[in-house]
């Protein structure tokens, strides 16, 4: 696949910082096989001119909060409607994020929570306030996420290392600096921990020290480049998969599989109808069947449903919610 809403200095650099999020530009120089100065230039358009930001990828589960994602159709008289139900989800702020699809379900997000009950509580609260109801939906609770790098971007050898958010033995507790600290690290724009120290007030040696200490408790658990689809020429669709009589070992080959496969760039394990979300970029809408082929090929016998969405807008995102 050829990238071509990119210059070919701009994918070499996006691949080699693929691979060390937090190389220097030196060593991205190296890596990408530029020279310096074209390697400073590339990384300056991408983070300019399309966004790029390496953010600390943050697993959301270690503090033992319950993070669902709700898929669902609405009974909107007509998009006046839908837009004030967004708006209204948008607001509330166990939303974490919260897009539009084309598929079997018409929108999702997904919700932190300490207790169950209190998703119930926020429909029933946004359908009073909207008068919008949801006709149906269904709940899937996430005890794994893993996200993958980018492996279409280049025909290079790609490192199939994962980032993974999944539940501790022991939750970890965050006071109010840590969710404060954490909130800015997955929603602000920033080029180093100086300025994430400015942007919450606080002195650069309480935030390094924060963050380390993050990391040493897995709160943290690495680092990822944050870009836009839009800005590699995909679409995001997702896949809902339900299964039969998978082992432990079996799940572990299907995540394998995921992580290998140069269209997957996550997949969450969750509890309920569906066991599996498998996120993808695909540039042409006809590839979502080659890669539900690829999986019935590996997994067919243990494959009881796939249900195929395409992301069509988000209007809310974060990789963090505070519940504090």
């Amino acid at each position: 696949m050829t990238l071509k809403t990119m210059r070919p200095e701009e994918i070499k650099i996006l691949w080699a910082l693929q691979e060390n999020p937090l190389a220097t530009i030196q060593e991205l120089a190296k890596k990408s096989r530029l020279q310096m100065g074209k390697a400073q230039y590339a990384l300056k358009r991408l983070k300019e001119d399309r966004g790029l930001i390496v953010r600390p990828f943050i697993n959301f589960l270690a503090s033992g909060a319950h993070y669902v994602a709700v898929y669902t159709n609405l009974n909107a008289p007509g998009a006046k409607a839908r837009e004030t139900l967004l708006k209204s989800l948008c607001q509330e702020k166990s939303v974490g994020w919260c897009g539009e699809l084309i598929g079997d379900y018409e929108l999702a997000f997904t919700i932190c929570c300490s207790h169950l009950k209190e998703i119930a509580a926020l429909l029933q609260r946004v359908t009073e306030a909207t008068r919008v109801e949801f006709t149906e939906y269904v709940l899937s609770p996430r005890t794994d996420f893993s996200l993958f790098k980018r492996k279409f971007i280049t025909r290079d050898q790609v490192k199939t290392t994962s980032l993974n958010a999944t539940y501790l033995n022991k939750a970890v507790f965050l006071d109010a600096l840590d969710h404060k600290i954490l909130k800015t690290l997955a929603d602000a724009k920033f080029d180093s921990m100086r300025e994430v120290a400015r942007l919450i007030d606080e002195p650069v040696s309480t935030v390094d020290r924060r963050i380390r200490d993050l990391r040493d408790k897995e709160v943290i658990t690495g680092d990822f480049v944050d870009l836009a689809p839009i800005h590699l020429g995909v679409q995001p669709y997702r896949l809902l998969m339900r299964t039969r009589g998978l082992s432990r070992s079996s799940r572990a080959k299907l995540r394998e599989f995921s992580c290998l496969h140069r269209r997957v760039i996550f997949i969450v394990e969750t509890l309920g109808i569906y066991d599996f979300e498998v996120g993808l970029e695909l540039s042409e809408p006809q590839m979502i069947m080659e890669v539900i082929s690829d999986f019935n090929e590996h997994f067919g016998g243990h494959i009881h449903t796939m249900r195929s969405l395409m992301e069509t807008r988000v209007v809310k995102w974060s990789n963090y919610q505070d519940m504090s």
